[in-house]
């Protein structure tokens, strides 16, 4: 039974450090807000194009063993903070479409080559619609950090460009894994850790206890075999 205690409190203890280590893990690498964000590399358009263009083969950036617990999504920034062009528009759509919205504009291709970013200049003399004013996008946002969830549809292609239809500086572009509520999901990390941390450590002690001998005042057994003799008289 000690030995059944003693691994048992073992695999407690192992379990209760595993859990305390991921609690660890995901608060320093997810933070406060609950974004992991991954650098994608940074696109430098053609000068005077408006609208960069990104056609989206496959797009599965996902976070091994945790990645049920929160969303993948895509943002880009502007490279050069603090400049009038940065808020930037990011749209996703059908290729088809992106194809004949951005037909007879200057507008730059973004190749990823390798770990770098190729850009193809496509001269155009067409003023190209603000992309507010499409209907074309599956999913779309505007800010200083635009970030949308890639579709699943393909073919597809990604649209890049200054809402008010001015140039845009440098293109920054990262992959985002965020978790909600991370905070609760720490806390509650954190107190089962430390339940399995003390029963672990309870089941060690109680294996660990050495067994009490004879008590001090247990009276002893009567000798077998004595030979029991009397000086009385006998009659």
């Amino acid at each position: 039974m000690r030995v059944v205690l003693g691994v048992a409190g073992v695999l407690l203890l192992l379990a209760g450090l595993v859990t305390g280590g991921v609690a660890a893990w995901t608060s320093a690498v997810l933070g406060a807000d609950g974004v992991l964000r991954y650098d994608a590399g940074t696109i430098i358009p053609a000068p005077g194009t408006i609208a960069t263009i990104v056609d989206v083969e496959r797009f599965d950036a996902a976070v091994p063993y945790v990645d049920a617990l929160g969303t993948t999504s895509l943002s880009v920034a502007s490279g050069e903070q603090g400049d009038p062009s940065d808020t930037l528009f990011l749209g996703a759509a059908e290729t088809a479409r992106v194809d004949a919205y951005v037909k007879g504009s200057a507008y730059s291709v973004g190749i990823l080559d390798g770990g770098d970013w190729v850009v193809r200049d496509v001269p155009g003399t067409a003023a190209l619609p603000l992309p507010g004013s499409q209907d074309i996008w599956i999913a779309d946002d505007v800010g200083r950090r635009a970030s949308i969830e890639v579709p699943q549809a393909r073919p597809l292609t990604l649209v890049l460009m200054h809402p008010a239809g001015i140039p845009s500086g440098p293109l920054v572009l990262s992959v985002d894994f965020t978790v909600p509520d991370v905070d609760d999901w720490v806390a509650r990390l954190a107190v089962v850790a430390g339940v399995l941390l003390l029963l672990g450590a309870v089941l060690v002690v109680l294996a660990l206890r050495r067994r009490r001998g004879p008590g001090r005042h247990r009276s002893a057994s009567p000798a077998t075999g004595t030979e029991v003799t009397s000086d009385a008289p006998a009659g």
